[in-house]
């Protein structure tokens, strides 16, 4: 299962690049996204398959964090690091490709 690995498609893909663009023309301190984040977003964006099991990781740890910056009314990386963060990982798409 540690090899599974699983393409999250055109919408994953889609939310990782706009995540990468915002993040781009944010100043240092509004940017999100470890090393190992963007480059999640790079490949997945480039519509490259993912390691499965640690895509879910991520998403299912993250999801609470994600939820509660939502439901403050934050809906864009621009106005939240935990919407950038959930975007440049695939996002809802991702979440439900693999859940």
């Amino acid at each position: 299962m540690a090899d599974d690995r699983v393409r999250l498609g055109r919408e994953a893909a889609r939310l990782a690049q706009r995540a990468l663009d915002a993040r781009g023309g944010l100043p240092p301190s509004r940017r999100y996204g470890t090393p190992a984040g963007l480059a999640q977003a790079r490949r997945i964006a480039r519509g490259e398959p993912v390691d499965a099991a640690r895509t879910r990781a991520f998403l299912a740890r993250f999801r609470p964090i994600y939820l509660r910056e939502y439901r403050k009314g934050h809906r864009t990386p621009e106005t939240s690091k935990a919407v950038g963060a959930w975007w440049l990982w695939g996002g809802s798409p991702a979440w439900a490709k693999l859940r």
